[in-house]
């Protein structure tokens, strides 16, 4: 073979090469370059997220800390809905306090259109109309949510009770947890 025949053999066996090179080794080299910087841009991404999402979570734990007693109060507001002893109790003493007597019967009627569970008593004071309004007065003031319906005072027969003295009833609804 002639020289000028090696020099163009040798010379398209590196040109060969030197594509075989460019395809196998160099497109996919750049390729999984290309695939990790989409990879590490949505790593800083989800990374920047995740930070503001941290961020959040701590200034809610602050935030929280703060009304925390806040909310342990707005959580007493509620009666147990389970067992209201207490909250029966605290009617039975306010009404001896206020020289009432009280007939508290629990009522099983459930109000259409509640969005909050609730229970209703039934409940009849007899005493002066003065120790009433002084009564009703302490439940408006009361640490529990409530509501009065339907307030019914009549006039007791002189011969069942003092002069003066009413019979009052009226129903309340109690907010429960």
């Amino acid at each position: 073979m002639e020289t000028k025949n090696k020099v163009n053999l040798t010379i398209g066996i590196f040109g060969a090469l030197i594509v075989l090179i460019v395809v196998f080794v160099l497109v996919p080299f750049f390729q999984k370059i290309s695939i990790n910087s989409k990879e590490l841009t949505s790593q800083k991404e989800n990374l920047a997220v995740l930070e503001a999402k941290a961020a959040n979570l701590e200034r809610f734990k602050n935030l929280y800390s703060g009304l925390r007693e806040i909310l342990e109060k707005i959580d007493d507001l509620f009666v147990n809905a389970e067992v209201p002893v207490e909250f029966i109790g605290f009617l039975e003493d306010t009404s001896s306090k206020s020289n009432l007597t009280i007939k508290i019967v629990p009522s099983t009627q459930k109000a259409e259109g509640d969005h909050w569970p609730s229970l209703s008593f039934q409940m009849t004071n007899k005493g002066s109309f003065d120790a009433f309004l002084k009564f009703l007065e302490k439940l408006e003031n009361s640490p529990y949510l409530m509501e009065i319906k339907n307030v019914n005072v009549s006039n007791l027969p002189e011969k069942e009770a003092l002069p003066g003295w009413i019979e009052a009833t009226f129903s309340l609804k109690v907010f429960a947890k």
